[in-house]
């Protein structure tokens, strides 16, 4: 019995290592690195999404962009989320992400917001949630609150995207 006992002991050990070698890595960024990614692209739309998991809005306005991260798929579109929790929360960041299976790049941005919000949007006081859309072209779109549904996330998807 003490055999078996221990057998399920190492069973359940390696069953919650395995678990964990899956849970997403975020990478912890600072602005000069994540304005890389968020820079237009040929011929993708990029939607850029400033949240955190303490914001009830930003947590709220998730399920529109899973809706739309599992619609817009096969198409020219990128999502990026940029978690704005502090670094030591990352855990609780990759708890939600992994939970919510919500499609795209995330990063948690870990630097100054006085630096980096006016490179931003200059009339951006710092509120989240908030989306940037960036379309091929070098338009910009800023949303500088939370969606209201998923058509008011479609409708700004599909009249930006390249067609």
């Amino acid at each position: 019995m003490r055999k078996l006992n221990t057998l399920l002991f190492l069973l359940l050990v390696l069953a919650f290592q395995q678990g964990k070698a899956q849970t997403k890595i975020i990478p912890v960024v600072n602005f000069k690195s994540l304005s890389t990614y968020i820079q237009p692209s040929a011929d993708t739309l990029k939607i850029v999404n400033f949240w955190a998991t303490w914001c009830h809005p930003c947590v709220e306005e998730m399920k529109y962009f899973k809706e739309a991260g599992d619609n817009y798929a096969n198409q020219k579109v990128k999502f990026i989320f940029v978690s704005l929790d502090y670094k030591s929360k990352k855990d609780h960041v990759e708890e939600f992400w992994e939970k919510n299976k919500i499609k795209g790049d995330i990063y948690i941005l870990d630097d100054n917001p006085n630096i980096w919000i006016n490179q931003v949007d200059s009339s951006w006081g710092g509120e989240i949630p908030y989306t940037l859309i960036v379309s091929s072209n070098g338009k910009q779109i800023k949303i500088n609150r939370a969606l209201k549904n998923y058509k008011d996330l479609q409708s700004l998807i599909n009249n930006n995207l390249t067609k």
